[in-house]
């Protein structure tokens, strides 16, 4: 390849032969001036390069995963035709393997008070010296379907008899659905939820009231869509919740999300979650209520939610 100095000559050559060169030659630029210009301009650039290459290599990311429903193709009631194939089901296998393999590489499972004191608030609290050199993930699941439940909560028993580790799953929850069964899919119980609270399994978070587009939302909509989720949790969980972590946080349906809606959800919580493809960056100026999750689908192989808790692209 070319250097820069000997494109600049040519770009010279060029110019010399062209309608250009008098004016030019009277304000004194010359072959030698274009030189020098080209290799300081070169420079520079490749210096700036590598310098943003390098901030970029130091940034945290974190891969924060969001499932929705966990299924057994095994099972007859949870395959076609007793149940009709959704894009974002995830088979209760992959699932329990790529949790397998977290534990196995001694990831710490973040909760959404972890992702908030560590990485997100304006002045983070110094991370546990039992944590500093762990690489870290999160895993949610949204929405609250018995399915998902039954079987997220037997992988994180399978783990805690295998290993004596205890992982955190954290839920985002419609309290307005607990218990339903005329939905198109059976819901989780507030039962179920207290069950994997005192466990220690699950991390109990809000996905509003009644999951709906908050940005097609008014005001009072918006207000009772946050409290009264909020307040529903926090009243299913009761003095199980020592330490007032329940509800603290929010992930938007849809990852559907404006600035009133960020205005109403500062009222009630912590921080906001968004679907957008992204790993988190840890970077302080980070919105805590634009906090990147990554959307997990049936299409997604192990081996590319591995990647991504490692912090790569696939």
């Amino acid at each position: 390849m070319p250097s820069l100095a000997d494109r600049g000559s040519r770009f010279l050559s060029r110019l010399g032969r062209s309608r250009l060169a008098p004016p030019l030659r009277r304000l004194g630029i010359n072959r030698a001036s274009v030189k020098r210009a080209a290799i300081i301009g070169g420079s520079l650039t490749l210096g700036l390069a590598i310098v943003v290459g390098s901030i970029e290599a130091q940034i945290d990311r974190i891969a924060i995963l969001g499932f929705h429903d966990i299924i057994d193709p095994n099972l007859p009631s949870e395959r076609a035709p007793a149940r009709a194939p959704v894009e974002s089901d995830y088979t209760r296998q992959d699932f329990e393997r790529l949790l397998a393999y977290l534990v196995d590489q001694n990831y710490w499972f973040l909760s959404a008070d972890d992702l908030y004191n560590y990485f997100a608030k304006p002045d983070p609290d110094p991370i546990p010296d039992e944590f500093k050199h762990r690489p870290r993930v999160a895993i949610s699941i949204d929405d609250g379907y018995a399915s998902a439940h039954t079987h997220a909560f037997k992988a994180a028993e399978n783990i805690q008899k295998r290993t004596g580790k205890t992982i955190k799953l954290i839920w985002f929850i419609n309290p307005a659905f607990l218990g339903r069964m005329d939905t198109t899919l059976p819901r989780m119980t507030c039962e179920h939820l207290q069950a994997g609270f005192e466990a220690g399994f699950y991390d109990v978070q809000s996905h509003t009231a009644n999951h709906q587009d908050l940005t097609t939302l008014d005001p009072d909509q918006l207000k009772v869509e946050f409290k009264q989720a909020r307040d529903q949790l926090v009243t299913c969980i009761g003095d199980r919740d020592r330490d007032h972590q329940v509800a603290q946080h929010v992930a938007y349906p849809f990852g559907a999300v404006n600035a009133t809606v960020i205005q109403y959800a500062r009222r009630y919580h912590l921080s906001g979650y968004v679907y957008d493809s992204h790993l988190l960056r840890v970077l302080p100026w980070r919105d805590r209520y634009r906090l990147s999750r990554l959307p997990v689908n049936a299409s997604m192989p192990v081996k590319k939610l591995q990647a991504w808790a490692a912090g790569r692209s696939w």
